[in-house]
């Protein structure tokens, strides 16, 4: 489900009716028949009575007469799993269409059916309202300023209040019919509107089917086309529309990277002032580098502060501020927990208890996987009292793994973590080394060592991020993390520490330590005496702009390509593709769409940015035009990210979000880093900083004066970015307005009357006119009983 296979021949796209011209539009009745699609099913399509929006992939197996007995069985236990979660899903109310094909036309290829999934209007507001869904509202509330679009939960029973669809496909758009069926399809079968109970994700864990995907809305994307994916750079992307296409998550990742990039190129501006005078004067080291290291500081800090205000903007509009994402079980941790009970039942009985093994036993092989009634929380598994009957009863078993076993797996993938950096540490050791020997041989090699170590370490850098993408995956499924959020949590942490590490290494070891005339230790140069590493002319700060340099362009440069390449593949195979298509039958939207890869995720987006923000900050009196060239890197990543999210992925399920997550707090802390290395930079490696001072301070050794004033400059930076966020409010004062004003309408709505409470407030009135009550008559004596 993962692989990119060739997507095949592209088609001249018409705008079609319905959902069902965009799968079946153009194919003749003999090909309908072999996709397996009633004629009646199709007109119904046609007239535009039903959209399908999620599709389940399956290869059939068929029994032939070379298949075994116990291939017979499995095939026909596989058979019947997949035909009780279509009777579950049928029971729902779900439309199912079904169709059948060679995978990619081959004769001699499995065939491959696909299981199209939708629903009936009326059923899908039922869910719309069982969720909350947030729904554009047909007018902004009176007296709110001019906001493109204002979202609020739908309500069953008032779509008068709620836009319909602008693409005439009816009431709700397909991003929202999208949320509603994995609500229909995935949740507790006593849940509204009375759900399937089907765990997609479980089932394709365990090979039930082969995957699931949502179904392109081709009108939508053809706006899309033309407004973002294919439009100029230079254009903003329409944030409110990629939201209302492919969810909140996606669209506030490229909302943070137009900032950003936007940023940048303010920034940019600035560092031609330093660049040009570098120009001038031939020397990358000059005064002006220092003043820019402030701004940049304080660029970090402005723009961290806008994005905090965007992100309310957004949860405002989008009415996600209370968003709270009810995670459950990743796929993942449930399958690996059944397959480690099964392994420990297979050698040990299923039916022995952890408790009927020996002591020694429980020592070396305890059972760290099994089923227990209870529930998972942010605290811990949360176990049910067998004394409670009442829960006992009700509450089901859930995929149990040990805590303590957990934290010891998250203790060793840390260690093998700090061992990769340990080996990084070696190995740029050595360049460093190599570095010094070839410049030992005197001549060129003076001037050519640095440039050979400088590309090798390059290299490194890509190699070692290579393995780590592999190595980082496997160590992070291997900690058995519960949720997609804890796993997320837990990759970016130790990805970014490991990329910190991977990536600045070598330049900090030339702005910190090369200028004391460093000695390797065992490393001799070709002579026998041991290699002594000193910076030309006694001045590091060129040799840390080349370093800068180098890295920053080529890892812009590998980062672009890593997009741009497989683009490029996918494009030819499809134009290879033709001749095949042609010759074997329609290849429709749906098995084009499957052919794709699964989009993961942002977070490796998130996280070379993060790296890309480190250089532009952290190194920013080295490499001013850094930002620069990230500016101009950017505008090709922004595009390039959208074409490999919507022609190169299939289109990703709903992904929730608040906020861009812990990446804010990886941010901050590069901003607050910034100072620190900026200013210990100045002090240890530029010449033109050192002689702003006078002659008796600078002939110092230590330079103590320059570097108490360093110091104090330091304070100073990060005393002008905390000044920064306190003036700049995180939540624009318009927001909390209108949410002042959304609160007192709440109130209003909440005391209004309906006409039920209203004929009960006038009984009570008559009946109040009614009533006679007199204190000056006490009642007859009667046997009371108090």
């Amino acid at each position: 489900a993962r692989s990119v296979k060739a997507r095949g021949r592209r088609r001249p796209y018409t705008t079609p009716r319905s959902a069902g011209d965009m799968l079946c539009c153009g194919a003749d009745d003999t090909t309908r028949r072999y996709m397996g699609l009633e004629k009646d099913a199709m007109r119904e399509v046609r007239k535009g009575k039903k959209h399908f929006d999620i599709v389940i992939e399956a290869t059939r197996y068929e029994a032939t007469a070379d298949t075994s007995d116990d291939e017979r069985i499995e095939i026909n236990a596989r058979r019947n799993e997949r035909e009780e979660v279509l009777r579950a899903l049928r029971a729902s109310g779900l439309d199912i269409h079904k169709f059948t094909q060679r995978d990619d036309g081959d004769d001699n290829s499995p065939r491959v059916q696909y299981i199209l999934i939708g629903a009936s209007e009326k059923l899908l507001k039922k869910a719309a309202h069982a969720i909350g869904l947030e729904k554009k509202l047909r007018e902004k509330p009176l007296g709110m300023r001019d906001i493109a679009e204002v979202y609020e939960e739908y309500a069953e029973g008032h779509d008068e209040k709620f836009k319909v669809d602008e693409y005439g496909q009816g009431f709700f758009t397909s991003l929202e019919r999208i949320r509603c069926l994995f609500h229909i399809i995935e949740a507790p079968d006593y849940e509204e509107p009375g759900c399937a109970a089907v765990d997609l994700d479980k089932l394709v864990t365990e090979g039930v089917f082969d995957s699931y995907f949502c179904l392109e809305d081709k009108q939508r994307m053809a706006k899309l086309d033309g407004t973002w994916v294919y439009a100029p750079m230079y254009t903003k992307p329409p944030i409110g529309e990629i939201r209302d296409y492919l969810g909140e998550k996606i669209a506030l990742y490229f909302a943070w990277i137009n900032l950003y990039t936007n940023y940048l190129g303010l920034l940019g501006l600035v560092a031609l002032v330093p660049t040009v005078m570098t120009v001038l004067n031939k020397d990358a080291d000059n005064a002006y580098a220092a003043a820019y290291g402030f701004v940049s500081a304080v660029w970090a800090q402005v723009f961290l502060e806008h994005w905090k205000r965007e992100t309310m903007k957004y949860q405002f509009i989008w009415n996600t501020e209370d968003f709270e994402d009810e995670e459950v079980l990743r796929p993942e941790f449930r399958l690996n927990v059944r397959k480690l009970k099964r392994k420990w039942e297979a050698k040990h009985g299923a039916d022995t208890r952890p408790s009927d093994v020996g002591f020694i036993t429980r020592l070396y092989d305890p059972k760290i996987a099994d089923f227990k009634q209870g529930k998972w929380s942010r605290a811990g598994f949360v176990p049910v009292d067998e004394k409670d009957e009442h829960l006992s009863k009700h509450v089901e078993n859930v995929e149990y793994f040990r805590e303590s076993t957990a934290r010891n797996r998250f203790i060793l993938s840390s260690l093998f973590a700090v061992f990769l950096v340990a080996f990084i540490c070696l190995v740029s050791t050595c360049l460093l080394a190599g570095k010094v020997y070839l410049a030992s041989y005197g001549g060129n090699w003076v001037s050519r060592g640095p440039i050979v170590a400088a590309l090798a370490n390059v290299l490194f850098i890509r190699i070692m991020s290579f393995i780590w993408s592999k190595v980082g995956f496997w160590l992070n499924d291997w900690e058995m993390h519960r949720t997609d959020t804890e796993w997320e949590d837990s990759y970016i942490a130790k990805t970014f520490a490991f990329q910190f590490i991977n990536s600045y290494l070598t330049t900090f070891y030339i702005a910190f330590v090369q200028g004391v005339n460093f000695t390797f230790p065992i490393f001799k140069d070709h002579n026998g005496y041991p290699l002594r590493d000193h910076c030309a002319g006694n001045d590091c700060f060129d040799a840390l702009a080349y370093q800068v340099v180098t890295l920053v362009v080529t890892g812009q440069l590998a980062r672009y390509a890593a997009t741009v390449v497989p683009a490029l593949v996918q494009w030819i195979k499809g134009l290879c593709a033709t001749t095949k298509e042609e010759k074997h039958g329609i290849y429709n939207d749906v098995v084009a769409q499957s052919k794709r890869a699964t989009f993961t995720g942002t977070y490796d987006e998130y996280i070379e940015m993060a790296i890309q923000f480190g250089w532009v900050c952290m190194f920013a009196v080295a490499f001013p035009l850094g930002s620069l060239v990230c500016f101009f890197t950017n505008m090709g990543e922004k595009r390039s990210d959208a074409i490999k999210i919507t022609k190169l992925m299939r289109r990703p399920k709903y992904f929730g979000a608040q906020d861009i997550g812990s990446v804010m707090g990886v941010l901050e802390t590069i901003g607050l880093l910034s100072v620190i290395t900026n200013g210990l930079i100045l002090y240890l490696s530029s010449e033109a900083y050192l002689h702003l001072f006078p002659k008796s301070f600078q002939e110092e050794s230590p330079k103590y004066h320059i570097l108490v004033f360093t110091v104090l400059a330091e304070h100073v930076v990060i005393a002008t970015k905390n000044f920064v966020s306190y003036s700049i409010p995180d939540v624009p004062p318009w927001v909390e307005a209108e949410r002042a004003k959304a609160s007192m309408r709440a109130a209003v709505d909440r005391h209004k009357l309906t006409d039920a409470m209203k004929r009960r407030r006038d009984e009570h009135q008559r009946r109040l006119k009614e009533a006679k009550v007199s204190l000056d008559d006490d009642g007859e004596d009667e046997d009371l009983e108090i």
